[in-house]
């Protein structure tokens, strides 16, 4: 209310406690924004104009996380300003090495791999078919198995030591080490759902972000 009487700031996406979530981390989120008048087609324009602001409103559910870190550290306040640009990747190369060369400017985080998320036995048991259907009740794999498979993942470098996947190993790459390497005791019921591991294998890679945007965006977008 304050936001909106101040600002003129009024809600624009509501999430929920359940969907923000990062392992354990939790938050409400729900961000504000003005009502901007300009419309545009031009991308250009698009990107040079700031008359449209959001502000996510944040707040820890749980005591992990980096924002409940920064409500216990600093208090309430901002905590970081985001600004379109045109290409990111070129962006971050120019701004590195504009800091190499003048040693000065900003450096980026080092955001780990598991940030955007970890393989678990869980998952393998589970699978990520019930993701895409909530009527699917059953279990892909048995607990036995999903650790076996998980072993195999370790011991054949599938995962780095944070278990997170090595995203330079294609649905190939996997399926190749897990035929092969899959103990004979597990091989039968691996095979029988083969399709649904490598699947819950290469989710995993993205599995925070897919938690929260679900299908509306393919794969490689991922």
């Amino acid at each position: 209310d304050t936001l909106e009487d101040t600002l003129q700031f009024t809600p624009k996406v509501d999430f929920n406690a359940g969907v923000v979530a990062a392992g354990e981390a939790q938050i409400e989120s729900t961000v504000t924004g003005n009502s901007s008048m300009m419309s545009t087609t031009e991308k250009d324009v698009a990107l040079k104009d700031q008359s449209q602001i959001y502000l996510p409103i944040n707040n820890a559910l749980t005591e992990v996380g980096h924002v409940h870190g920064f409500l216990e550290e600093i208090g309430q306040g901002v905590q970081h300003i985001a600004s379109r640009v045109d290409d990111i990747i070129s962006f971050v190369q120019q701004a590195n090495d504009y800091r190499k060369i003048f040693n000065e400017g900003f450096t980026f985080l080092n955001i780990p791999r598991s940030y955007y998320g970890v393989l678990t036995k869980d998952m393998l048991v589970q699978g990520c078919s019930r993701e895409k259907d909530p009527k699917h009740d059953k279990n892909i794999l048995t607990p036995e198995c999903a650790a076996a498979i998980f072993d195999v993942c370790v011991s054949e470098n599938i995962l780095h030591a944070d278990f997170s996947v090595d995203v330079t190993l294609s649905r190939v790459d996997i399926t190749k080490i897990l035929d092969s390497t899959v103990p004979s005791l597990h091989m039968d019921e691996y095979s029988a759902k083969k399709e649904d591991v490598v699947d819950t294998i290469l989710r995993s890679r993205y599995v925070n972000l897919y938690n929260l945007l679900k299908e509306h965006l393919t794969e490689e977008s991922y």
